[in-house]
């Protein structure tokens, strides 16, 4: 199965389930992907670090889906 649309992917620095590291490898196979990490965040970047996830969310969206 392949991905076949830009995808944000998103880590935690301190992230013992899913490294960096292993979120830069996912976003390396996937055409025009992106991935982020989030500093002093845990596996549940969106939670404990709501603030800076909402904003790389909103900024992926808009460049993709701008708002006429």
């Amino acid at each position: 199965t392949s991905i076949g649309v830009p995808a944000l992917v998103v880590s935690g620095e301190h992230d013992r389930l899913f490294s960096p590291a292993q979120a830069q490898e996912i976003a390396s196979g996937i055409a025009g992907s992106t991935h982020e990490t989030i500093p002093g965040a845990g596996h549940i970047s969106s939670f404990d670090s709501a603030d800076r996830f909402n904003r790389l969310l909103l900024d992926f969206l808009s460049a993709r889906f701008p708002i006429a």
